[in-house]
């Protein structure tokens, strides 16, 4: 493996990546509005502060959103009944 430039950075990336099953491809776009983010970090690439700070926003964001979405709500959804 290359020299990685932002080993903690990678391993938050990756964590999230496994937790969540998103791709890596689509994380980049979503969180830092590049594709190739995910595939520069694991070859050893550098991103900017900037680009860091983006990422690091998204992963907070979106614990933070998955942490308070309500359980489900498929059930009354299926059984026509209308959500309180």
């Amino acid at each position: 493996m290359s020299n990685i430039q932002h080993p903690e950075l990678l391993k938050e990336i990756e964590a999230y990546l496994a937790d969540t099953g998103m791709g890596a491809s689509y994380f980049g776009k979503k969180a830092a509005g590049a594709s190739e983010v995910v595939k520069r970090l694991r070859a050893g690439g550098f991103v900017s502060p900037a680009t860091e700070g983006k990422i690091r926003s998204f992963i907070s964001g979106e614990d933070a959103a998955a942490a308070q979405k309500p359980a489900s709500t498929s059930a009354a959804t299926n059984t026509g009944e209308a959500l309180a």
